[in-house]
């Protein structure tokens, strides 16, 4: 009987691996079906607790700017109706999501740039 060697057994199995971790159970998603209501501005917006996953009850979609004249808009999204954004980005501003307070750590994404007047607005897709 031939002699596989060891490297081609280890393939299939690493597919498995990346096959099973490829299809994770949904923590907290959120569909964006509504916009942002017409004229909102200030320096924090929470969209709302989560519409999918595991843990909804307490979670959080929100954002928050230093320049308290920000407006929040629902731009289309990548493939939906609406996403979140806003119409200013600065040094410090960031969205957050929560998936709830005591499931997981906070998420952040902190804004590395300043904003430009010929900058597109931020938004989550």
């Amino acid at each position: 009987m031939p002699r596989v060697p060891r490297s081609l057994l280890l393939v299939p199995l690493a597919g498995a691996l990346l096959a099973t971790a490829a299809h994770a159970d949904v923590v907290a998603g959120w569909t964006i079906e509504a916009p942002v209501p017409s004229g909102t501005s200030g320096p924090e917006y929470s969209y709302g607790a989560a519409e999918q996953g595991a843990n909804i009850a307490g979670s959080d979609l929100n954002g928050v700017h230093a320049n308290p004249d920000t407006f929040w808009i629902s731009p289309p999204g990548n493939g939906s109706q609406y996403s979140f954004g806003n119409n200013r980005w600065t040094i410090g501003d960031y969205f957050q999501v929560r998936p709830r307070p005591s499931a997981t750590r906070t998420s952040r994404s902190p804004s590395t740039s300043a904003a430009t007047p010929t900058a597109p607005s931020s938004s989550i897709c």
